[in-house]
């Protein structure tokens, strides 16, 4: 992420950090923030080598994105928060890379959790225990945030007692983006 979008995104972790309880929060690390576009799953070792060949023939044929973040949301839902998340819009060249990706087929992958897709950049993870929340995030402003994209990676995420740990498996710049 571009250093001057992780100082904005650092602005609204204090933001949030005024109004959210402590207990059972884990912020997640500007290193770390991604725009998500698909969750996965655990997926064979075959499967993955597949989908590292399509990931970078698809990063080929898409143009970078630009996406704008403007919203604070739960997911996958204010009932039961996983993730405090920053949501963005849906450029059609983000349209059409999500299209792809959502359609590429992989056995044994978890279905979407999401009954439509909801670029987003997560902030916070929520840990089950918390009674708290969701506190009333709509009185919340998010200052808009905007990103150009210029590379698609893959990530495998293993969660720990101290968050998430990413291991970055391939990256491709996208078409334009070099």
């Amino acid at each position: 992420m571009p250093e001057s979008s992780a100082v904005h995104m650092d602005r609204q972790r204090k933001i949030l950090g005024q109004s959210l309880p402590a207990q059972n929060l884990r912020w997640i690390a500007a290193d770390d923030w991604h725009l998500t576009l698909r969750f996965l799953g655990d997926i064979s070792e075959d499967d993955l080598a597949c989908l590292i060949d399509f990931l970078a023939e698809s990063a080929s044929v898409c143009p970078c994105i630009q996406w704008t973040g403007s919203k604070f949301s739960y997911l996958p839902s204010s009932g039961r928060p996983k993730v405090l998340a920053i949501e963005g819009d849906v450029s059609p060249a983000l349209s059409q890379l999500v299209s792809r990706l959502q359609s590429y087929a992989i056995a044994g992958a978890k279905p979407s959790q999401y009954t439509q897709f909801r670029p987003h950049v997560s902030l916070v993870r929520i840990g089950s225990s918390e009674q708290q929340l969701p506190i009333d995030i709509a009185g919340l402003s998010a200052t808009p945030l905007s990103i150009r994209f210029t590379e698609m990676a893959l990530y495998r995420s293993q969660l720990s007692v101290n968050g998430s740990i990413y291991d970055e498996l391939g990256v491709w710049p996208l078409k334009g983006g070099e």
